[in-house]
């Protein structure tokens, strides 16, 4: 059946026909050496990814908005700003640059290179920079023809478990109540896609679909924590996570790290970045974004302690 088709298939990655997009597409800012922050020199032609990944930004966004609104045409602002928030945010671009294996071909300083393959922020900014460079070579109507797609497969997907967990709830609150069957119990076909309560998705963030990369995560969620050696009791696991490692390592060394942190989004689906800083350095060690300011920390102090384990 066309449904149980891999994703890769149903949803085939165009290809860059420019050499030097293509070459931009998969160059991190580290292979550069240039601070955060610094201007670039009109005289000397940018090699990396970064003004690809604001092009492709705004490209993924207009794509989103303009096909939750075809999708969802009786829809509520919130509900849509609600559906945005999920398909924008960088888990879920991670996961379809993991789909399409696009961190494996990111180029960057050889003391780094593993880490950024390997961290959310930089597989959401490689994804974002081969849209970009897609929407300079062939425009926007070429984007929306394969992205738009994908976003349309993944709402309608976001709506069938939302209906499946709604008809789950119905089922645990009417189980034993007086004048109830089970051959009474209502099937996820009475319920359309316009039925679907706004708020909803917010219970579904923890679960996985197959076929929609990023997945969902819980609001408010730290990540996974490292298991501590020996086999240390559950109460202990909080000292091994990324942020407590990274704050020991730094004490250890007599560092004193730096925290910025960016709030966007709407109240109710904020999304929070961090960076970290060295004393001295430029350019931050760790980025990290989450739907909390926690969440977001925990990602920068892992992709920091890589780093600073390095150095």
């Amino acid at each position: 059946m066309a449904n149980e088709r891999p994703f890769i298939e149903r949803f085939p990655l165009p290809d860059i026909d420019s050499d030097d997009l293509r070459s931009k597409v998969f160059t991190h800012r580290s292979m550069t050496g240039a601070p955060a922050g610094q201007q670039y020199n009109g005289d000397i032609p940018q090699i990396d990814n970064e003004r690809l990944v604001f092009v492709g930004a705004g490209v993924i966004h207009l794509i989103v908005m303009a096909t939750i609104e075809e999708v969802l045409p009786l829809s509520r602002r919130g509900e849509m700003t609600d559906k945005k928030t999920l398909l924008v945010a960088q888990s879920r671009l991670a996961g379809w640059s993991d789909t399409y294996n696009l961190p494996s071909r990111l180029r960057a300083h050889a003391s780094q290179e593993e880490t950024v393959r390997r961290n959310e922020w930089a597989k959401a900014q490689v994804f974002q920079a081969y849209v970009g460079a897609l929407f300079k070579e062939h425009g926007y109507e070429f984007v929306d023809e394969w992205f738009g797609e994908i976003v349309e497969h993944t709402i309608k997907e976001v709506l069938e478990l939302e209906q499946a967990a709604l008809v789950e709830a119905f089922d645990r609150t009417t189980i034993g109540m007086p004048g109830t069957r089970d051959d009474h119990q209502p099937s996820s076909s009475s319920f359309s896609e316009n039925d679907t309560p706004s708020t909803s998705n917010r219970n579904m963030r923890d679960r996985e679909s197959p076929l929609s990369p990023g997945g969902f995560s819980a609001q408010g969620a730290s990540p996974p924590r490292r298991p501590a050696p020996g086999g240390a009791p559950e109460n202990n696991a909080n000292l091994q996570s990324p942020l407590s490692q990274f704050n020991q390592r730094c004490a250890q060394k007599h560092i004193q790290p730096q925290w910025a942190f960016i709030n966007e989004g709407p109240q109710h689906g904020p999304i929070f970045r961090a960076t970290v800083t060295l004393p001295g350095e430029p350019e931050p060690i760790g980025l990290g974004e989450g739907p909390t300011k926690a969440a977001a920390k925990q990602l920068a102090a892992e992709m920091a302690l890589c780093i600073l384990d390095e150095a």
